[in-house]
């Protein structure tokens, strides 16, 4: 909302989205979108790596037509190079890189070679948060069918979600051997983005806004410099 109100003073902001090598994350966040000026602008998924002079251009040319800019950025993010655009801060105990200050390397990039203020925000634990009822309900029947393959005998396993084919979403559940899946990541596809990879495409949004379950709620957009109901009160205020 900063920056829709007052762009000349937060005209760019970088967000954040933990995720590792998958950018899930980083494509939802565009699930709110309902015109192409809406924000995010521009998606960094890590299953893509990061050219800078692209993205420089990228960044002022949506500048120069909205006057700010959103970008929602991977916490492992990588150059051309396969080097962590943030910085390496050791390794977890599953022997995975952890990287951390993307966003705020990517803010210095923008200061300094467009010479705009840029700022980052990191939503950290608060991206655990608004569970859909869709989420909800799957996290039920997972469960439910752990507890019967448990009865039946059964172990080593992972209960999987399997979507049916058809326009209606649903779903039901399998298993599949814990072997086949343990430190596996399943990576975003590139059908789910556009050509320059920094957007989600129509096949993403079918995809996923079923899993949202209910449709996102709708927000007011205020046009010129005060909306009409505004007014009326403003004059009836006196």
């Amino acid at each position: 909302m900063n920056m829709l109100a007052l762009p000349k003073e937060y005209p760019i902001k970088f967000i954040e989205t933990m995720g590792r090598d998958a950018g899930w994350l980083v494509a939802a966040s565009a699930l709110g979108k309902r015109e192409e000026h809406d924000s995010p602008h521009l998606l960094l998924c890590p299953e893509h790596t990061f050219n800078e002079d692209a993205f420089l251009k990228q960044v002022e040319t949506i500048y120069q037509q909205l006057g700010y800019v959103v970008i929602v950025s991977a916490e492992a993010l990588r150059d051309e190079n396969g080097q962590p655009v943030g910085a390496l801060v050791g390794t977890d105990a599953f022997g995975h890189t952890m990287v951390s200050g993307v966003a705020e390397r990517l803010t210095e990039i923008v200061r300094n070679t467009l010479h705009l203020r840029a700022s980052f925000d990191r939503p950290g634990d608060i991206q655990w948060n608004g569970i859909s009822r869709t989420d909800s309900d799957e996290a039920y029947m997972v469960g439910q069918a752990a507890v019967r393959a448990l009865l039946e005998g059964k172990s080593d396993l992972m209960v999987t979600l399997v979507r049916e084919e058809g326009p209606a979403y649903r779903c039901t559940t399998g298993s599949i051997e814990l072997s086949k899946v343990a430190d596996q990541q399943r990576l975003l596809p590139d059908t789910f983005l556009n050509e320059s990879k920094t957007m989600v495409t129509r096949s993403f949004y079918d995809y996923a806004l079923p899993l949202l379950g209910d449709p996102l709620p709708d927000y007011p957009k205020f046009e010129g410099n005060m909306p009409p109901d505004s007014k009326l009160l403003a004059a009836r205020l006196g």
